[in-house]
């Protein structure tokens, strides 16, 4: 099938033999998917446009569809760090053109019935099940920014990561198993005490941001028992003072070797405090029990770093910001407005003066971008 689509991937090519052999006609059939589109309560729009790209399906581009799943789901392929790179995989070129989307709208409905598989060895909940679908209802929203897509043209990686699964959905928040990172290493003493500085392989400019195009390497020197470091500010920003830590006192706990368990804020309803508290009650012990080795938990988003607070961006006082209180903040590196356009517009890279505010929200941060101040992505650690 590959040579049929005149498409090169070394993974593909490994399994391409083995998903031919075991292609499962029922299962991708176009009855079975949209009996999952139904069950995930798919928008009736993109409802509409799956059963056309499957009528649109012959056998052939079915088994490539099946190839996507076997690689993923059925190979002992692990492509947990790399899963960025799923939306990278070729695709038949005819049918991404006809249906932008169509394949991996079709592959990731088809991914719930691993996840559902993973569920019931674990003996956990089917509110997981739902979970999933709501991120699928919301990256099919999300795909919609750019015209004309109906379907799953991006965003496939993350689906792959909720139904792998090394993402949950667990009451209001998601969390994704990650490693540490690998700009900032925590050091710990046995009352708990942390204290994060920049590690060797650190790169931050002027501001104190991590820069890994025109950054300068941060101070990281053990001599014996001492480590001289920079440590990191209450805003996130690197200090220009060099640190003097005693290594007989405190001892690394996290550097970017640890795994750890990253915080992702899913859409619609509000960050209630009790709900935040519950959904972390829920990580713990779904990921105590399954996820042992984890360490901590981290959060990388736009809304926690404390200048937006100060820019009148973030209620002082309000859910957000109080969730964003609840982590250290090691680290913040210019986002180049991808979360004015991911995440507070909806909508693809533009010229800023080409969005339109529909709410107070929107303007204030289009008014504080269009001044010049940048929005950062900020990490930051649970205390």
């Amino acid at each position: 099938m590959l040579k049929h689509y005149n498409i090169e991937n070394k993974l593909f090519e490994k399994y391409e033999q083995a998903a031919r052999n075991s292609f499962p006609k029922a299962f991708v059939s176009k009855e079975n998917i949209l009996r999952l589109a139904n069950e995930a309560a798919v928008p009736a729009r993109n409802f509409e446009y799956l059963s056309r790209f499957l009528d649109y399906a012959d056998e052939e581009l079915l088994h490539f569809i099946w190839l996507l799943y076997y690689v993923q789901f059925e190979s002992d392929e692990d492509i947990i760090f790399d899963y960025y790179s799923i939306d990278r995989w070729h695709k038949p070129q005819a049918a991404e053109e006809k249906f932008p989307g169509g394949i991996g709208a079709a592959v990731y409905l088809l991914a719930v019935e691993n996840l559902k598989k993973w569920v019931k060895e674990k003996g956990l909940g089917e509110d997981i099940i739902e979970g999933y679908y709501t991120r699928y209802r919301y990256f099919l929203e999300l795909n919609g920014g750019n015209p004309g897509v109906l379907g799953m043209q991006r965003l496939n990686g993350y689906l792959y990561g909720y139904s792998k699964p090394f993402f949950l959905r667990l009451g209001r928040l998601a969390f994704e198993v990650a490693r540490f990172e690998k700009q900032v290493e925590c050091y710990a003493d046995d009352n708990g005490n942390r204290i994060f500085v920049a590690s060797a392989e650190g790169l931050f400019n002027a501001d104190g941001d991590s820069d890994f195009k025109e950054g300068s390497p941060a101070i990281y020197e053990k001599s014996g028992n001492i480590l001289k470091a920079q440590k990191f500010g209450s805003y996130g920003r690197l200090e220009k003072e060099v640190t003097n830590i005693d290594l007989t006192k405190f001892k690394l706990f996290l550097s970017k070797e640890d795994f750890v368990i990253s915080i992702h804020i899913p859409e619609g309803g509000r960050l209630d405090e009790g709900a935040v508290a519950e959904s972390l009650a829920y990580a713990r012990n779904v990921f105590g029990r399954h996820f042992p080795y984890c360490k901590a938990f981290v959060c990388h988003t736009w809304f926690i770093d404390p200048v937006l607070v100060d820019d009148g961006i973030i209620k002082k006082g309000g859910n957000m910001e109080k969730f964003a209180d609840l982590f250290d903040k090691v680290t913040v590196n210019d986002s180049y407005n991808g979360p004015i356009f991911e995440h507070i517009f909806k909508t693809a890279f533009k010229p800023l003066t080409e969005l339109r505010p529909e709410n107070d929200f929107q303007k204030k941060v289009l008014e504080r971008a269009l001044s010049g101040k940048k929005m950062h992505w900020c990490y930051g650690v649970l205390k």
